[in-house]
């Protein structure tokens, strides 16, 4: 099992997160009914708790895509729950076999060109088809060079495959890789973000001391 339980009490709050975060879904074939609902329930109960007033000093940046052979649906101008609702009701699967997760990679690194200078970018994706046999080979170069400009990646497979968790596991940050359904995925969830708010705090307080 590549999901971990070892996540701990944290300061932050989900209401005060600073982070700008793509969530890319795979609506591939293989997403079914069944878990296209307990994705889209996923991400309803993790978002239901961000704070998307841009008045406030503190709040999330979201932005939402679906890929399968290529991007499917993008939603960037997101401000309230109501929005990231009426997002996901749109939110159809495919007939594709498979999904691209490069194309799912790449097309969340364009929604994070917009994103804020002085917030973290993070990326959650959601997958059910995906396996190394299927995929595009630079797919793990494509997530280390996301990776290694500063952006966390979260990966959550959506399938009992065990090819397909580990791919996810290969191009997630470490520890960050889940499977849906789990018992404490919502905590996970909320501590690798928390994880990513005390790193953006430490880097923060790295630079002023210079």
């Amino acid at each position: 099992n590549i999901s971990t339980d070892k996540h701990i009490q944290c300061a932050c709050t989900p209401k005060k997160l600073w982070l700008d975060i793509v969530i890319a879904i795979d609506v591939s074939a293989k997403t079914n009914g069944e878990r296209l609902a307990q994705i889209t329930n996923s991400i309803t109960a993790l978002t239901s708790q961000f704070t998307f007033d841009r008045n406030d000093k503190r709040h999330v940046r979201l932005g939402i895509t679906t890929f399968a052979k290529g991007t499917k649906m993008t939603e960037t101008d997101i401000t309230s729950f109501d929005d990231v609702m009426r997002a996901l009701n749109k939110v159809t699967t495919t007939t594709d076999e498979v999904a691209n997760l490069t194309s799912g990679l790449l097309s969340s690194k364009e929604l994070h060109r917009e994103s804020r200078s002085n917030a973290r970018d993070v990326l959650i994706i959601y997958s059910s088809s995906s396996t190394k046999a299927t995929e595009d080979s630079n797919v793990t170069k494509i997530a280390d060079y996301i990776k290694g400009s500063e952006t966390q990646i979260i990966t959550i497979a959506a399938s009992e495959d065990d090819e397909v968790q580990n791919l996810l596991e290969e191009i997630s940050s470490p520890e960050m890789s889940f499977t849906l359904p789990h018992h404490d995925l919502m905590g996970n969830l909320l501590h690798s973000l928390c994880q990513e708010e005390h790193a953006d705090i430490e880097k923060l307080g790295q630079s002023s001391a210079l």
